[in-house]
């Protein structure tokens, strides 16, 4: 029974940071449709960089920013990514994951500060969501000492 709990907190760790990895490219491509709109539990870092790449397009009469932008965005979330690959071999890389995460809260922290903006709250909140299943993750598995692969048999 411990170490079914123990797989289950570990895989709802492993969806959190895969939502917000699939959320975030959904974002991308919405900023790329000039749809004006995005969605939350996202990562803030890759929107910003592919809205101010569009931004700096438009305005600025500088094109060839979108494909750095896009690139910038791209290879953020492929951090993420890893993490998520990698925490299937390690639990540690749930604490990375976290920590991107951790950076990316910063960021909107900042932000949020440098416009005097307190919309961004529920970004934040859900960021500190996100930390907190990533390290309850890697907490269950170091205290049950269960390799996150592994899949021991059950016994009831």
């Amino acid at each position: 029974m411990k170490n079914r709990i123990t797989r289950i907190v570990l895989e709802l760790s492993r969806h959190h940071i895969s939502a917000f990895l699939l959320i975030t490219l959904v974002n991308i491509v919405l900023i790329s449709q000039r749809a004006g709109t995005s969605l939350y539990f996202s990562a803030f870092l890759p929107r910003l960089v592919s809205s101010y790449a569009y931004f700096s397009a438009e305005n600025l009469a500088y094109p060839a920013v979108i494909p750095a932008g896009i690139a910038a965005a791209l290879l953020n979330l492929s951090l993420y990514a890893l993490c998520i690959a990698f925490s299937y071999k390690a639990a540690g890389w749930l604490l990375c994951g976290a920590g991107l995460v951790a950076v990316d809260t910063a960021v909107i922290v900042w932000w949020s500060v440098l416009l005097r903006d307190f919309g961004y709250t529920p970004e934040i909140v859900i960021n500190v969501w996100v930390i907190i299943a990533l390290v309850a993750g890697y907490v269950v598995a170091k205290v049950n000492k269960t390799h996150p692969s592994e899949h021991p048999e059950e016994t009831s």
